[in-house]
């Protein structure tokens, strides 16, 4: 299934829509919280749950850590990647593509600007 985020369509890809990992990223300036990755981009899920483009049942992105959505159990896990599939599958309508990318909060950012660490939970 190919994405509208075009690196993530090649074929040595990490972060094909096949592969959405979460974790958890910073820009310069600004608070950790919990992302994913598509292609060579990072998706905010802070952003997009405050939006109501993903809803894990409850509000848990905006942490530093993976501990709270974690906690809330596979399904809401599936529920969220399934979000996050449908809303960056090529074809969709979806208002992560309403603007151009560098206007809208809830765009991908470039892996390159972002300190990211995948998987990120404390234990």
């Amino acid at each position: 299934m190919p994405s509208w985020i075009v690196s993530a369509n090649a074929p040595d890809c990490d972060f094909p829509l096949q592969n959405l990992p979460f974790g958890i990223f910073s820009r310069p300036g600004e608070e950790q919280r919990c992302c994913t990755a598509i292609g060579h981009f990072v998706v905010d899920l802070a952003v997009l749950e405050r939006e109501g483009i993903v809803d894990a049942g409850a509000p848990v992105f905006g942490q530093p850590s993976l501990n709270a959505f974690m906690a809330l159990g596979p399904d809401a896990w599936a529920s969220v990647r399934e979000s996050l599939t449908h809303h960056l599958s090529q074809g969709t309508e979806t208002p992560l593509r309403a603007a151009p990318l560098s206007t809208r909060a809830s765009s991908p950012w470039p892996l390159r600007k972002c300190t990211c660490q995948i998987g990120r939970a404390h234990v």
